[in-house]
């Protein structure tokens, strides 16, 4: 998976128009622990392609948290497959999942620190009032809070950009993904606004 940031610049890139809720159902899945994680993100699925064009065709393109809900799942599975599997081939330790962390973490604290949209939308998605987030299986709007909350912390307090996934990969990732979203998407009924 991509950092928090990456998320959000994904999402940013898609729709930048969008409400906060939008911006905060695109970091909604992660709001949950494994394996109940890996389920909710379709990894078990025997093909993540398919289930993702399902819930496509489920979500109203106007429900903002629901359709940031989609961008999130998208943009792990097109990361996954890249990026994540990259990093794997690189560190072949037991700790890979660790060192990758702290990579990830590093490049989501570089977009808050150089990025002049991050830092207010942060404060945006924590200024909404948890009653108007949408639902997801077995996430409770306290878990969505709390881990805004918890990432904020945690992109203070680390500085990037990242060795492994520096500005412009991760700039090249987002603008790809965010086409890819686009055309895809467009495939289930909805067309994302021009800017």
């Amino acid at each position: 998976m991509p950092s928090f940031s990456m998320h959000l610049a994904v999402a940013r890139a898609v729709d930048a128009a969008r409400s906060p809720l939008y911006f905060v159902g695109a970091l909604a899945p992660d709001a949950m622990n494994y394996p109940h994680k890996e389920h909710l993100h379709l990894r078990m699925c025997e093909n993540r392609a398919e289930e993702l064009a399902k819930l496509a065709a489920a979500i109203k393109p106007t429900d903002d948290f629901a359709e940031g809900v989609l961008v999130h799942l998208f943009t792990d599975w097109l990361w996954d497959t890249t990026h994540q599997v990259r990093y794997r081939q690189h560190d072949q330790s037991d700790d890979w999942w660790r060192h990758y962390q702290a990579h990830t973490g590093e490049a989501s604290s570089h977009i808050y620190y150089t990025q002049p949209w991050a830092q207010p939308l942060w404060q945006a998605m924590l200024a909404l009032p948890q009653e108007s987030f949408g639902t997801l299986p077995g996430i409770a709007p306290q878990d969505i809070t709390n881990l805004m909350q918890g990432e904020m912390r945690r992109v203070q307090r680390v500085r990037g950009p990242s060795a492994f996934f520096p500005p412009k990969m991760v700039d090249e990732f987002i603008a790809q993904a965010a086409q890819d979203y686009v055309a895809w998407r467009s495939t289930h009924g909805y067309s994302a606004p021009e800017h």
